[in-house]
């Protein structure tokens, strides 16, 4: 089509309408090539689990702790996205980074964790024999930066967008750390 909408064109008999079968042949192709890679990566990520590629690294902080602690900032510093809150001795929700911008910066000092933390209960949970594609397009429809892992009840990790899309074998660059006098 795309071949046929050119020579047409370039010789006297095609004029304008072989330059737009030209062009729709153009824009067919790109389609079909862009449709193919997204079905080519789905597929790889169906064959692909939760537990290959979550981070089971985490930090978990006491509920009743400030949310503007050095050590809510060193613990949400550098690679990890999301923290586990303690309370009363069990994990029961976590906190992001985005979860933390929502608490005006003159409160942090008087707001504990517990009062910004995403329930357990009521967050997208995924398990560890989860396949890549299905949490991939429940984070997508929920607009969700990263998950909690789970395995009966219990939290065993966290899986980030960024870490589905790392390629297999491919382990995350270390954080640098930040000088001490950046730190917050």
């Amino acid at each position: 089509m795309i071949s046929g909408g050119i020579l047409l064109a370039v010789s006297s008999y095609g004029g304008i309408q072989s330059a737009w079968m030209a062009l729709v042949g153009v824009f067919l192709f790109s389609a079909a090539t862009t449709s193919y890679r997204q079905e080519w990566v789905r597929e790889g990520l169906r064959s692909r689990s939760v537990a290959e590629v979550m981070s089971s690294d985490w930090v978990s902080l006491p509920g009743d702790l400030a949310v503007g602690s050095p050590m809510v900032a060193e613990a949400l510093g550098g690679r990890n996205q999301v923290l586990g809150v303690q309370v009363q001795g069990k994990i029961q929700g976590m906190v992001s980074r985005s979860s933390l911008d929502q608490v005006p910066r003159d409160r942090w000092s008087q707001t504990p964790l517990a009062a910004v933390m995403s329930p357990l209960v009521s967050a997208h949970q995924i398990s560890p024999g989860d396949d890549l594609a299905g949490v991939l397009e429940v984070m997508e429809t929920h607009g969700l930066g990263g998950i909690a892992v789970t395995r009966h009840g219990e939290l065993v990790g966290f899986l980030a967008r960024r870490d589905i899309l790392r390629p297999p074998g491919r382990t995350p660059p270390r954080p640098r750390k930040r000088p001490f006098w950046r730190r917050g």
